[in-house]
């Protein structure tokens, strides 16, 4: 009985050894395999490193040295949402790699996951884990969210944690500063840069982003002048109705000559602020109905401030109308509008409108009177394209046409499309359609019903720049108004080809 006993404990030893020895084994070869993998990954052998610790990784899953140095080979191969699957396993697994924050941060930063970078660089912070570097990720991933202020704050502290890195913090401060337009303050930090180490890489590309901005500056054209004329062919100059409304026969084709100058002033401000001024005028001569004869003039100005991912802006104009050399309207107009970054590279708006239009020749029947307070409101969508060369330009837009005379009182529902579009270098296509629906909201005292009208119009045609700031211009409007009143029915067409001279 005590033999059996004795037998039975050495085979029980014999196992037990066995079972440690194969421990042993499997320990040491999983540790030869992640020194071996971290050799190579020095040696910047990133394909044999990678089968070393993957095989480490098969032995030990419960490592997170393995996970790290896993994290950081496919960091180097370009694999970045794998890497940050490791450097999080890093960081989960005990005892956690500390290193492993700013890896993970960094990756998530690539690959456009700014909210959970910054909830990884909340629990750094909460950890204190390497402040400097955790303060710098934080002032990028507030650069990519276009948080400027936030990431110059973000900058300013890492570069007080450590001095050591204050170049790579300036440049990056100055790009901040650059985003905001604020070019006094990207400059100074540029110099900082420079002064640090201007041999230095970060002090030559710092000194090459300098001459950019200055070259930027004294290339930049804050007025700019545009002068053309044009031919003009109008098959309804008078809006002669479609149908016979017992009328006097007249002429209504005629062909005309149309000049235009402008002005625009867009200084270049600093900071949030923005503004721009424009003044225009126009004018068109007839070759045989001259009392059509039309001046336009038109100054505006548009102050605003920038948002994080619009701009608010209040464009005030002031348009007066001749006809015939004399006084015909003038019209006053402010509308505030908001612009809004939806998605990126797309802008909506929206705007309410207030204008105040003063008819100078008085009509002769006071129902007739068309001096009016308009009040008007509206949202758009615009679509850039063809790296900013193309436009899509959507619309609509509420009027209500508070007119003194009862009969010219509306309201009416502007629906607009347009399209800018490049179909070669230098050459540009334009086309629009637009309705605009009026309802009058009073019986007319002439004609005894209440009015109705629809309106529409295509617009097509083109622009080429066949010589350096002087292009030439056609264009076609076709425009087409269904009234329920015969008198106010009718159609034209327009055509149009001039030159224009942009400097």
């Amino acid at each position: 009985m005590i033999r059996k006993v004795i037998s039975m404990n050495i085979i029980i030893l014999l196992f037990s050894m066995f079972i440690l020895i194969l421990s042993y084994n499997s320990g040491y070869a999983w540790e030869e395999e992640l020194k071996k993998g971290i050799e190579n990954y020095r040696a910047e052998n990133y394909e044999e490193a990678f089968e070393y610790l993957f095989q480490a990784r098969q032995k030990n899953r419960s490592s997170s040295m393995v996970a790290f140095y896993l994290g950081l080979t496919f960091k180097q191969t370009g694999e970045y949402e794998k890497a940050a699957e490791y450097f999080q396993d890093a960081i989960e697994l005990k005892p956690p790699v500390i290193e492993a924050y700013g890896e993970l941060i960094e990756m998530l930063y690539s690959l456009d996951k700014t909210k959970e970078a910054l909830d990884y660089i909340s629990k750094a912070e909460a950890l204190k884990i390497q402040p400097a570097k955790i303060s710098f990720l934080k002032g990028l991933v507030y650069m990519k969210m276009n948080e400027n202020e936030k990431a110059i704050a973000s900058f300013d502290k890492a570069k007080k944690e450590d001095p050591s890195i204050t170049q790579a913090v300036d440049l990056q401060i100055a790009i901040a500063y650059t985003r905001q337009r604020k070019t006094s303050l990207a400059m100074r930090s540029l110099k900082a840069v420079i002064e640090a180490n201007p041999d230095s890489e970060l002090g030559r590309f710092a000194r090459d982003y300098e001459k950019a901005i200055s070259r930027s500056i004294e290339g930049y054209k804050p007025v700019r002048l545009s002068i053309g004329v044009s031919y003009v062919y109008d098959t309804n100059v008078t809006a002669q109705p479609s149908t016979d409304v017992g009328l006097p026969p007249s002429d209504k084709k005629d062909s005309a000559i149309t000049g235009n100058f402008g002005i625009s002033f867009n200084p270049l401000t600093e900071g949030d602020l923005i503004f721009s001024a424009q003044y225009n005028i126009s004018g068109t001569f007839y070759k045989k109905i001259t009392d059509y004869n039309a001046i336009a003039q038109n100054i505006s100005i548009t102050p605003g401030y920038s948002l994080k991912n619009g701009s608010i802006t209040l464009p005030i104009s002031y348009a007066y109308n001749l006809l015939n050399e004399k006084g015909y309207m003038a019209t006053l107009t402010v509308k505030p509008t908001l612009n809004y970054v939806l998605l990126p590279g797309q802008i909506s708006y929206v705007f309410l409108s207030y204008a105040n239009r003063n008819m100078i020749q008085k009509a002769l029947d006071p129902d007739e009177e068309r001096d009016s307070n308009l009040v008007s409101g509206g949202v758009g969508y615009m679509y850039p394209f063809a790296e900013g060369k193309g436009l899509l330009n959507l619309k609509y837009e509420y009027i209500m046409d508070n007119t003194k005379g009862v009969n010219w009182k509306n309201r009416g529902s502007k629906f607009n499309a347009s399209l800018i579009a490049p179909i070669k270098e230098k050459i540009d296509v334009i086309f629009s359609v637009e309705a605009y629906l009026q309802n009058y909201k009073n019986e007319n005292t002439i004609f005894g019903i209440k009015r109705k009208d629809d309106n529409y119009t295509i617009n097509g045609g083109f622009s080429w720049e066949f010589v350096r700031n002087l292009y030439a211009n056609g264009q076609i409007v076709y425009s087409k108004v269904k009234s329920n009143i015969p008198l106010y029915d009718y159609n034209k067409t327009v055509f149009m080809a001039g030159i224009e001279y942009r400097f």
